[in-house]
């Protein structure tokens, strides 16, 4: 069984709707998929596209508000959906995976912390 541990030291990045021009719709988020791309393709290395099945456990440290939170649990920046999301395409895009289909389970988390950051562990099911 196949399992990699994936850090990555940026601010998590929530998916945002598609922008529209009037005539076409366009990537907003097109330079911040290429900056997390470029991470996972360094950690990645030269090892093999994931094929899957997969399951993903990921944790999402988001920067501590100002005012300080009572609990370490993140209700606020964002939804966990649409972090999950912005992952998936960006892994998809930098070609990790053909399609993310191939996850069947995920187990996600958003923590506050003094350093944010993205924490991913990828694992093959049998």
């Amino acid at each position: 069984m196949r399992t990699q541990i994936y850090t990555i030291p940026l601010k998590p990045i929530p998916w945002a709707r598609a922008g529209h021009d009037g005539n076409h719709f366009y990537d907003k988020q097109k330079q911040e998929k290429l900056g997390l791309g470029l991470y996972l393709n360094k950690i990645h290395d030269a090892q093999p596209k994931w094929i899957g099945p997969l399951s993903l456990d990921v944790i999402f440290y988001l920067p501590v508000p100002k005012k300080k939170p009572t609990s370490q649990w993140c209700i606020n920046l964002g939804d966990l959906d649409n972090y999950i999301k912005f992952l998936l395409d960006t892994i998809t895009d930098c070609q990790l995976w053909d399609d993310d289909r191939i996850v069947c389970q995920i187990h996600a988390k958003k923590l506050y912390d003094t350093h944010p950051r993205t924490i991913l562990n990828i694992t093959e099911l049998t």
